[in-house]
């Protein structure tokens, strides 16, 4: 949430070997919703899988992938 745009977020499973990044873009607002775009990367090994998508913070503070 407080990570600027553009910088990379890692993360790492500790039951398996996956890990991953998440790159969030320019935060924008929707009504009184605030929303960003972000790419997420998971890697199983040395391949990695890529998906795009937009997330809203809700009221209280999680975050609710639009789909």
């Amino acid at each position: 949430e407080y990570t600027a745009s553009g910088q990379k977020v890692t993360w790492k499973s500790d039951r398996s070997a996956h890990y991953g990044e998440v790159v969030p873009a320019q935060p924008y607002r929707v009504g009184s919703q605030d929303c960003r775009q972000y790419t997420h990367t998971v890697f199983t090994g040395a391949a990695g899988t890529t998906a795009r998508g937009t997330a809203c913070r809700n009221a209280d503070g999680s975050w609710t992938p639009l789909t």
